[in-house]
């Protein structure tokens, strides 16, 4: 089958040129809504957390001055055993990481050209294993530079077999998030 091109060289040059762009914007916009939506989720539980343990707390209060006024013994079991459920609220509270910030930044770094397809967060030590799908190996290498450069994460490993394939490379990384990013 022979195929004739009818537009100037400079013409296709631009055609493919758009091409590349609309493809790159589609991907920069999709990415930025799951970060934005993944925020939006995560300050969403945050403030129904903190919501209910006002609530609680108001709780609390208002069965401590009916337990001072009436003092039966009853009531104040009740309220000993509402404390002990706000004292757990509290411990769970406490250990909640917030992971939007590093989040934002690992989508901030990804360049369209890298798809991630796996995230695995350790809540302990904060752990971060990723696995995706880089176009070109150059890609892969851009990527990882800047994780190392970004003041959000630290040591950084790749396997040396994330190198083998020079395209559509499949890679898998593991660094950490600093501390100061998780609190």
């Amino acid at each position: 089958m022979i195929t004739i091109n009818l537009l100037p060289p400079q013409n296709i040059k631009d055609l493919k040129l758009t091409r590349l762009h609309s493809f790159l914007f589609r991907r920069v916009l999709a990415l930025s809504i799951f970060g934005i939506l993944v925020l939006a989720l995560l300050l969403g539980a945050d403030f129904l957390l903190r919501h209910n343990l006002k609530i609680l707390e108001g709780d609390l209060e208002k069965k401590k001055s009916a337990s001072a006024a009436s003092g039966f013994s009853a009531l104040e079991d009740k309220i000993n055993q509402f404390n002990n459920n706000l004292e757990k609220i509290a411990a769970l509270q406490s250990q909640h990481i917030r992971f939007s910030p590093f989040l934002v930044e690992l989508t901030r770094l990804t360049p369209p050209e890298v798809r991630i397809i796996r995230l695995q967060v350790q809540k302990d030590g904060g752990g971060v294993e990723i696995q995706g799908v880089a176009k070109t190996r150059d890609s892969l290498l851009r990527f990882q530079k800047s994780l190392v450069e970004s003041a959000f994460f630290k040591d950084i490993e790749s396997p040396l077999s994330n190198l083998e394939s020079r395209e559509d490379v499949e890679f898998q990384l593991k660094f950490k998030v600093k501390e100061e990013y998780l609190n």
